[in-house]
């Protein structure tokens, strides 16, 4: 039996004369005499792909690959043969492999680097492909066109690496098996158009508070008794203040008989009221130029409402992958458990009425056992 080596470079003197069909013979019989090996087929491979017998030509990179998948050559022959079929997934997902493999196989030959190289360059290429075909598939249903669809939509921008995966992930506690939602809409919650309807009158108490700026102070302020976390660039930091209406749970009598017309806005408002720590209903006053960076907040049972009642232009929030900008008097509803952040890019402050609300699909048992749990844990 000749040795495998001796056989590929018999074959490849075939090919170069130009004698496919013999050289995939020479390789073929040597397989079949029991000599199969993961260079034996690669080396088919590449004769039959030459041959233009490109179903054949896959079959034994398939069987390469089988034989051994640290085989940067097999991949890199899979997925030509899958461009040459139009299968742009499957060609993606092998050159994807191969690049894998370049970075994690020490001393290959530079001629193999740059063959990898070359064919990692075809994935963007690649997945514009595929992108152009997918669209063009779903086009036969409508796609695009439907209010429906936009959650579909969102799971093809992931795809297509446009968008992030962003969860949930609550600083404080986590209860499994709510769904992953940045936002909600207004019109899921009964209460929401008469607040709305009221953001004149929240804006002018709002307006009087801040002709006395002494008033409001930072958002995050330093506490000893806590240990620093990834606010601490804001801590202390007029740049971010708030006036509380309502601080962790406890009302503040003072600043309330000031915005009696914003209290009675939310005295239908389904707040997340609790045992301990919540809520808070508060002016958040973002400064000019300042940023709030990219934090998650302490629990995913509640939702974060903004009711924006002075906004400049160039103020800007993002919630795990969309970025929206305020709108004066239109409410936003977010998961503030998922990362995000602020900007207020205007040469004026920004101030929105912040305050929580319980998710709507916990059950009333669960909100007592979270009520429970917040009371121990801030008792």
């Amino acid at each position: 039996m000749a040795d495998s080596a001796d056989t590929i470079k018999l074959a490849a003197k075939a090919l170069q004369a130009g004698r496919a069909e013999e050289a995939i013979s020479i390789l073929t019989q040597a397989i079949d005499s029991g000599a199969a090996s993961n260079e034996l087929y690669t080396a088919l491979g590449i004769c039959l792909q030459r041959a233009g017998r490109f179903p054949e030509s896959l079959t034994a990179a398939d069987n390469a690959i089988s034989l051994g998948a640290n085989n940067p050559k097999a991949w890199i022959l899979k997925g030509a043969l899958h461009e040459i079929l139009d299968q742009p997934r499957a060609a993606l997902q092998a050159y994807q492999n191969v690049q894998e493999l370049g970075q994690k196989l020490p001393n290959l030959p530079q001629s193999l680097k740059n063959e990898i190289t070359s064919k990692a360059s075809r994935i963007p290429a690649l997945i514009e492909q595929l992108e152009t075909k997918t669209y063009k598939a779903l086009s036969d249903l409508g796609f695009g066109s439907n209010d429906e669809d936009q959650r579909f939509s969102n799971g093809l921008d992931i795809l297509f690496g446009r968008r992030q995966i962003h969860y949930q992930e609550p600083r404080q506690f986590y209860f499994p098996e709510l769904p992953q939602r940045e936002f909600y809409r207004a019109e899921e919650f009964s209460w929401a158009n008469a607040l709305m309807e009221s953001w004149v009158k929240v804006r002018d108490e709002a307006l009087a508070l801040m002709a006395e700026p002494e008033l409001f102070a930072p958002y995050l302020e330093t506490d000893e008794n806590r240990p620093s976390n990834e606010h601490v660039a804001m801590a202390d930091n007029p740049d971010w203040s708030a006036f509380y209406l309502i601080r962790d749970g406890v009302n503040v009598p003072e600043n309330i008989s000031r915005c009696p017309e914003t209290m009675a806005a939310l005295e239908n408002v389904d707040l997340c009221r609790t045992g301990g720590g919540t809520p808070s209903v508060l002016f958040s006053l973002l400064k000019a130029g300042a940023h709030i960076p990219p934090h998650n907040g302490m629990l995913n049972t509640r939702l974060i409402c903004h009711l924006p009642v002075i906004v400049p232009p160039k103020c800007e929030f993002r919630v795990g992958n969309t970025k929206i900008s305020w709108s004066e008097g239109d409410l936003i509803i977010f998961d503030d458990s998922i990362n995000h952040e602020a900007w207020n890019n205007s040469d004026q402050d920004r101030v929105v009425l912040l305050f929580d609300i319980w998710r709507p699909e916990l059950t009333q048992r669960e909100r007592s056992l979270v009520s429970k749990l917040l009371e121990i844990s801030n008792a």
